[in-house]
């Protein structure tokens, strides 16, 4: 991370908006407007770069990087001992704490 403006962001070259506005969300902590004025003007200019390179089609992402997203994306499912596959079960405790939270809100006391 040696360039403008992903050292600033404090990410490698990346073609993800979210990860761009995620490393912008965090780097607030350490450049805050009131604090910092300045860093905080750089901050900002560095998301807006880093949002335009990536609009124009002018982000090479670091080869490392995509070498881990495809190493992540070939990774076998695990079975546990009752046979759910590892996504099975990820998917399944999440659709469980949707219901959990529209139950909560549904007005039922």
């Amino acid at each position: 991370m040696s360039e403008y403006p992903w050292d600033i962001l404090g990410i490698e070259p990346t073609r993800d908006e979210l990860a761009i506005r995620r490393a912008y969300a965090r780097m607030l902590r350490k450049f805050r407007p009131d604090e910092d004025p300045e860093g905080f003007a750089r901050l900002v200019a560095a998301r807006e770069h880093a949002l335009h390179l990536l609009a124009t089609g002018g982000v090479d992402e670091a080869p490392a990087k995509e070498a881990e997203v495809t190493a992540s994306a070939e990774q076998p499912e695990t079975e546990t001992s009752q046979g759910f596959s590892s996504k099975e079960i990820g998917r399944n405790s999440r659709t469980s704490q949707k219901r959990s939270r529209a139950d909560r809100y549904s007005g039922a006391i």
